[in-house]
């Protein structure tokens, strides 16, 4: 699994999250790395949340993917635009399992006011 996203226009009034998700059904996830972050290889943990805090300041990008073959994969995405200036926060993402792109939204822009949610559940082809 390979999520890729890209926010651009956040600042620290809104609320931005990006979580992913990994596991197995014998819970062989525990205990082992599952996640590289821009190709860095993380702890052992099989759910990363990125909020506000990594998206602040200028376009911002990042690649997750698993580090081995999962029987299942979670992307949730939300968006809140709590600024009152009229700039949009703008957010891509896609997400590739084995190679194939399953989900590929591009250029969503969330006006001042308004949300954005969206929850996947992936699997192994």
């Amino acid at each position: 699994m390979k999520v890729t996203v890209t926010v651009a226009g956040a600042d620290s009034q809104d609320q931005v999250d990006f979580s992913v998700e990994a596991g197995n059904h014998d819970a062989s996830q525990y205990g082992s790395p599952v996640w590289k972050i821009n190709g860095v290889t993380q702890g052992n943990e099989d759910h990363i949340l990125f909020d506000i805090d990594n998206f602040v300041g200028g376009t911002k990008t990042y690649v997750f993917e698993t580090i081995k073959t999962f029987n299942f994969g979670h992307l949730n995405v939300s968006v809140v635009n709590n600024t009152e200036v009229p700039t949009p926060v703008i957010i891509s993402y896609k997400a590739e399992i084995d190679g194939n792109v399953e989900t590929n939204v591009a250029n969503v822009a969330t006006a001042s006011g308004q949300s954005y949610n969206k929850n996947y559940t992936y699997q192994p082809k």
